[in-house]
């Protein structure tokens, strides 16, 4: 079809045809564009993180203290914590601490120095500091998330 039959064509027909010759193109151009759009979104503009997950390595501290934890870290922060305890002592607890380490998204180890120390070599930690009134680490792991809670966390802790 030329032009010209293309132009006396009522306006649906007009529509069926460039559907039938272009349609796939157009679909996968808009799916492209869609994709793209979705891309920039969550790279330039990331959705801030509402909740942060700790794990902590410690024979100072125990289960039952992880709901207290969690609301002070909630009441300090404005954003809601996932605390996990184990303790050096326990049989499985270096074990299931490691477990967890490699299986879950952490924004923040507390663990003792020897710990703290074989995660920094290994690339797990980005860095790590001393507690102000602990003998524990604070480490930031590789793949932790940014954002204001996390912030305020390591502050919160920075400060007990």
């Amino acid at each position: 079809m030329n032009f010209e039959q293309f132009k006396k064509l009522p306006f649906l027909k007009k529509i069926e045809w460039i559907a039938q010759y272009y349609g796939v193109w157009i679909i996968v151009s808009i799916v492209a564009i869609f994709v793209a759009i979705s891309l920039v979104r969550s790279v330039f503009f990331p959705k801030p993180i509402s909740d942060v997950c700790i794990l902590i390595l410690s024979d100072d501290h125990t289960r039952d203290e992880i709901p207290e934890l969690e609301d002070e870290i909630a009441a300090a922060t404005g954003g809601s914590a996932s605390v996990e305890i184990y303790n050096v002592s326990e049989a499985y607890g270096d074990s299931a601490y490691t477990i967890k380490l490699l299986s879950d998204q952490l924004d923040l180890v507390i663990a003792p120095k020897e710990q703290t120390d074989s995660m920094m070599e290994s690339g797990y930690l980005v860095s790590a500091e001393k507690m102000k009134n602990e003998d524990l680490y604070l480490g930031i792991p590789e793949r932790a998330r940014n954002g204001e809670i996390l912030d305020k966390t390591i502050d919160y802790f920075k400060a007990r």
